[in-house]
This record gives structure tokens, C-alpha cells and sequence, in this order.
């Protein structure tokens, strides 16, 4: 099947092959979401989990020793 030909290719399909079809596309397209969905959960849970740089520096001793000897 070329490319751009689904749409010629659905319409010689049967009912029943048309309907097992658009319920393997909206399956397909309900997993994608969900999926998506996950992944943007992920990320904002490991951004609110980080500490702050200001609380970051407080907890690394060699860094707060290193600004010291800066100043």
C-alpha cells in the first residue's frame, strides 16, 4: 500500500473490517494518551521532588566552601 492510500484502501474494506479497524486506531490512540499522560506525570513529580539550588548548595559542604573562599 503506497502512501496516502488508506483512506482509498478503507473504503473497500467491509463494515466489520472498518469497525475492527477504527477500534484497533481508537485503542491504539487511548494506550498513546495514556502513555503521554505518564510521562508528563513523571516529569512534574521529579521537578517538584528536586531541592532548590539555594537548598542544594546548604546540603553540599564543598560548595558552600567554595563560595566562602570566593567572598
Amino acid at each position: 500500500m503506497g502512501k496516502g492510500n488508506i483512506a482509498r484502501y478503507y473504503k473497500t474494506m467491509s463494515r466489520e473490517d472498518q469497525r475492527t479497524y477504527n477500534r484497533w486506531l481508537k485503542g491504539n490512540a487511548i494506550a498513546g494518551l495514556i502513555l503521554a499522560v505518564g510521562l508528563i506525570a513523571m516529569a512534574i513529580a521529579g521537578s517538584n521532588s528536586a531541592p532548590s539550588p539555594s537548598v542544594a548548595n546548604i546540603k553540599n559542604p564543598d560548595v558552600v566552601a567554595s563560595k566562602q573562599h570566593h567572598e
